[in-house]
């Protein structure tokens, strides 16, 4: 949508110079990647593909900011690293059947949608993994976050007949209540 591509952009247009560090859960489970490649879906500016590219895994990011794909083509250059980028609504399924396929999608703070979510296994190379990093229902329930943006107990657990789920963790970090899933294409 028009309207999230411009909110996004504002967002990262302001945004302080520095980038993020990486999210723990994906540094903590690099040992669990597999192959090589990996898109970062909703990537943002790319804290968690600049990590994993420094790794040496091939990293693409999609997001639908262009000021956030100018964000990380800098910090990327400025560490010389490449990290590819593609530009895209996530509410364009169709376009997003037609990216390449890669050994892993690594998603954080993002809830991707239920039509989204069914169609990611069809990104994926043969046991390939989604790595699942969000916000869970306890995040809105304690301090009022918005739903729409949490994961309710187990909603995507059983949600593609393509994917096993081969671990989940409940997580509270600092004042956050958080949601860590890794599938693997059966």
């Amino acid at each position: 949508m028009v309207e999230d591509q411009i909110k996004w952009n504002k967002k990262y247009k302001v945004k302080t110079v520095d980038i993020s560090h990486p999210d723990m859960f994906f540094v903590e489970n690099i040992g669990s990647i597999q192959g090589k490649t990996i898109l970062d879906l909703a990537g943002g500016d790319g804290k968690n593909s600049l990590y994993l590219a420094s790794q040496n895994y091939d990293v693409t990011l999609l997001d639908i900011s262009s000021e956030a794909i100018t964000r990380l083509n800098q910090f990327a250059s400025d560490k010389n690293l490449k990290i590819s980028s593609i530009i895209m609504d996530l509410d364009d399924l169709q376009a997003f059947q037609e990216i390449d396929k890669f050994d892993n999608i690594i998603i954080s703070f993002f809830k991707p949608s239920i039509k989204l979510f069914q169609l990611l296994y069809s990104r994926l190379n043969p046991k390939g993994r989604i790595f699942l990093h969000t916000y869970s229902i306890d995040q809105h329930l304690v301090h009022g976050f918005p739903k729409r943006f949490c994961l309710d107990k187990d909603e995507f657990t059983h949600l593609s007949p393509h994917l096993t789920l081969i671990d989940h963790q409940k997580q509270k970090s600092n004042d956050s209540f958080l949601e860590n899933y890794i599938f693997e294409l059966k």
